[in-house]
């Protein structure tokens, strides 16, 4: 998420966290028609658009790759659990396993990211349940902030929670999302393949 922070523009933090509620949500639970129609709104083409991010060649492949016929969800379904959620575990959703050890969650890292949360009076979802450096957690606090951003009364406040957010992104997502994506594309044989490459 590179943003210049010396100008505060309401509509692109608005943008930013429209388009990452919706990889949230892409990240965080199994592929539904909700999901798709949700890429294909104009709200979210137009917020790609404002971003400049509506003519990059890579992310309108991974598009065209996830946006499969509505029909077809048992068999990206079945590539998500294998990817993510079955026991072989092909591509792991959490930061730990790419900055510390890769079998082991709940490392440091994570409580960094725990308190970089705190710190800004966030609790993800699905606290003491999932660790708090999954990639969906991770993307839904980036969504939280921009949109806060864009809702802030004063100018100031907004400019900060966007300089939290890319702060978040450079610290965090920044360090292991390339990875993550280069195995997502790796392993994945079903056509699960969200544009992640829209949070570098």
């Amino acid at each position: 998420m590179s943003t210049d922070v010396s100008v505060f523009d309401r509509q692109k933090a608005a943008a930013f966290g429209l388009v990452l509620k919706v990889l949230q949500s892409v990240f965080g639970a199994e592929p539904s028609v909700g999901q798709v129609n949700a890429l294909r709104e104009d709200t979210f083409q137009e917020a790609l658009a404002l971003l400049g991010l509506g003519g990059n060649e890579a992310i309108a492949c991974a598009m065209d790759q996830f946006l499969t016929d509505e029909n077809d969800f048992q068999r990206i379904g079945e590539g998500y659990y294998r990817l993510f959620v079955s026991p072989s575990l092909e591509v792991s959703p959490w930061e730990s396993t790419y900055v510390g050890n890769p079998q082991l969650l709940f490392q440091e890292s994570t409580l960094d990211v725990r308190n970089f949360y705190k710190s800004l009076g966030y609790v993800a979802d699905k606290f003491q349940q999932v660790a708090d450096d999954h990639i969906a957690i991770e993307l839904g606090f980036l969504s939280a902030l921009c949109l806060r951003a864009a809702l802030a009364d004063e100018e100031e406040e907004g400019r900060a929670l966007v300089a939290d957010a890319a702060r978040f992104a450079d610290e965090h997502l920044a360090r292991w999302t390339p990875i993550f994506s280069k195995s997502l594309q790796e392993r994945d044989k079903t056509g699960y393949n969200p544009p992640l490459q829209i949070v570098g």
